[in-house]
Formats: structure tokens, sequence, C-alpha cells
């Protein structure tokens, strides 16, 4: 039998297609967690009840209560939004990535009374349910595609195992100012 080889500049291109999809990947937002999961340390699921909830001024979890919380006001044409995620509630919750900047986070523009979400992940892979640990999470949006306006970040998640079924919410930061 014999064997075919490809010429160099095969593998060459195949290489540079992974690295290509990986920067892609690995380039549509940052998110890091801190909490009992994120250190290596189990936390034990729990029934919860879950309400929507707007931001906290401490950024920190509140016993029973998932919120989110914006690092300043008024960001300018090119800012970061920082938004802390803090899960406050037993368990391990789950959100959707393919959101703005594709992460788990909807950034809704206010046009003519309605909220418009921007910033759609346009990656062509599939969405994933991402944990949420307890604790808190961060999340960075880059701002500098988005129009001039009033904003607020939105998050939709499941509390049921591994994202299906359970309860869930839908929370809101306060709105924020961008350009």
């Amino acid at each position: 039998m014999q064997r075919t080889s490809h010429p160099p500049t095969f593998h060459l291109m195949t290489l540079v297609v992974l690295l290509g999809v990986s920067a892609l990947a690995a380039g549509c937002g940052s998110i890091s967690q801190a909490g009992p999961a994120a250190q290596g340390k189990d936390s034990t699921p729990q029934a919860s009840s879950t309400v929507s909830q707007t931001a906290t001024a401490s950024g920190q979890p509140t016993s029973g209560q998932v919120t989110l919380t914006l690092d300043k006001q008024r960001y300018g044409a090119r800012d970061v939004v920082v938004v802390t995620i803090a899960n406050g509630l037993s368990r391990t919750i789950w959100a959707a990535d393919h959101q703005t900047n594709c992460t788990v986070l909807v950034a809704e523009h206010a046009q003519a009374g309605a909220w418009v979400p921007v910033g759609n992940c346009r990656l062509m892979t599939p969405t994933r349910l991402t944990p949420l640990s307890v604790g808190t999470t961060t999340v960075h949006l880059d701002t500098s595609a988005w129009p001039a306006g009033n904003y607020r970040i939105t998050l939709t998640y499941s509390a049921g195992d591994e994202g299906v079924s359970g309860p869930g919410g839908i929370v809101h930061s306060a709105e924020f100012t961008v350009g």
C-alpha cells in the first residue's frame, strides 16, 4: 500500500486556518470568575426562587439574587464596559454565549422607546451554555462599534442542571451612556 503525502504548503495552510479560528474565538470577549466553583470547591445545588434584579452598588453577591453591576455610568466611544455578574444563588447558573461581543450578556441600546441589542456575535460556531459559578464573574464589553446613546446590559439565565429546566431569570444593569 502506497502512502500519499501532502505538500508542505497544505500543512502550513491547515495550521494558519486553525490559528485564525482560534484567534477569532479568543478575541470575542473576556470572562473571569471568582467564587467557590472557580476555586475548585463544589457548591451544593439547592432549589431557590429567582427574581429579576437590577444592579447593586457593591457588585458583591446578595444572597438569593443574581445582579449586574457596572464599573461606571458614562463611557467614551472607545471605552470598555466592565460588568460584574454577582451570583448570590446557592448554585451555578447557566447562560447562552453568542450574545454581545460573543459573551453571555446582551448590550441593549435605547431606540424609539425600545431596547435594541447591539454587537451581536457573528462567529459561525454553535451557541454554548456557559456556567456562571456562585460568586462573581467579570465580563468586558468593547463599545467601539456601538452608536452613542443610552444602554443597559441584560443577562438571561437558567439555574437548572447544566442549563436544562429549573428556575431562571432575566436581570438588567442600571442604564448607562456611551459617547
